[in-house]
């Protein structure tokens, strides 16, 4: 199912759209993955668990990278943090932003980074365009690894 909205004047589709209680994930027409929580999000370990399930069927394949968008995230449990940080989400996450908003979403950001120490490449931001080159790049090194890696093999 592909959904077209219009961000910051630039028309863009949600594709493979699919929303859990707490969020909503898609990617974009330039292999973005979005995780972005619906307002007052109250997130536990059960909710955590449907997003990375959600996302595994929605972005099946290779690793990719998510713009994790936790502006309108009210709370999540620290058994929410661990299982977002851990194992399921590294498997399918080559790299991840976070777009925070405000003094409360950017403490919950660092929190995360420097307690549960994610070992894919894991970034704050407030600025989603700037969030979104930062993916880019990531993106462009891991096509650049795969394109490396089919000429040796």
């Amino acid at each position: 199912m592909a959904i077209h909205l219009t961000i910051m004047g630039h028309i863009s589709t949600k594709i493979n759209y699919r929303i859990c209680r707490t969020a909503e994930l898609w990617s974009d027409e330039d292999d973005i993955s979005w995780l972005v929580f619906l307002p007052e999000s109250e997130v536990e370990e059960a909710d955590a668990v449907a997003i990375i399930n959600a996302a595994g069927i929605t972005f099946s394949g290779e690793k990719f990278v998510v713009l994790a968008d936790i502006r309108n995230l009210k709370s999540i449990s620290g058994e929410a943090r661990a299982y977002l940080a851990g194992g399921s989400a590294e498997r399918i996450h080559a790299a991840v932003a976070i777009l925070v908003e405000n003094t409360a979403t950017r403490l919950l950001a660092n929190f995360f980074i420097n307690f549960h120490k994610p070992s894919r490449p894991t970034r704050i931001f407030s600025d989603e365009q700037k969030a979104i080159v930062w993916l880019k790049e990531h993106l462009a090194s891991k096509k650049n690894e795969n394109n490396a890696r089919n000429c040796a093999g």
